[in-house]
């Protein structure tokens, strides 16, 4: 796209999209936000308004061809959101570190290891309220694109704008009997 003469950004909030993998390569502008796992702080926020003040700049600057890319990593665990941070709703990290330590982490990646232990596994009493987390992360997630898709509106050049969202989940609550990303 940049050899196209477009201006490009990129907002990352996790791991292995950094740019000692390879990311960034391109990008006029590549920052990651860290996320503050210490106090379970959410990043759908930080990385919409970094999109949001480099296309404001953009557009100052009269540079209308852009392409941004933002990584959301809040829909995953601990599942931070607004609902789970605060209220009574509030976050139970025990209860998520211990899912990812019974569930996630032991889960063997060869596939005929992977389906004898989905066949063995028991949903565990509490995955209702996990699943309640992620539900509310979603909702976070969603509030926070529909935000930049209102400015870019407010900006003018929403009707100009090609919008692409994906996802990477899969049964991620042992639907299936694994958890994570797996299936």
């Amino acid at each position: 796209l940049r050899q196209n003469g477009y201006n490009c950004g990129a907002c990352v909030s996790w791991g292995s999209l950094n740019p000692q993998y390879g990311f960034g390569r391109g990008f006029q502008e590549f920052r990651v936000e860290k996320r503050d796992w210490d106090k379970y702080k959410r990043d759908s926020d930080t990385v919409v308004n970094r999109a949001l003040e480099w296309t404001q700049n953009m557009i100052n600057s009269g540079q209308m061809d852009m392409f941004y890319f933002m990584h959301i990593f809040d829909a995953h665990l601990p599942y931070l959101s607004f609902d789970t941070i605060s209220g009574d709703q509030k976050i139970n990290v025990k209860m998520t570190d211990k899912y990812k330590t019974d569930y996630i982490d032991p889960q063997p990646l060869e596939y005929d290891e992977l389906m004898e232990y989905s066949s063995n596994t028991a949903r565990p009493e509490y995955i209702n309220k996990i699943e309640n987390y992620y539900e509310n992360s979603l909702q976070e997630v969603s509030r926070s694109i529909e935000r930049f898709v209102y400015t870019l509106d407010l900006y003018g050049i929403l009707d100009e704008s090609l919008i692409i969202v994906v996802g990477d989940h899969g049964e991620e609550f042992l639907e299936t009997g694994t958890a994570g990303h797996l299936t």
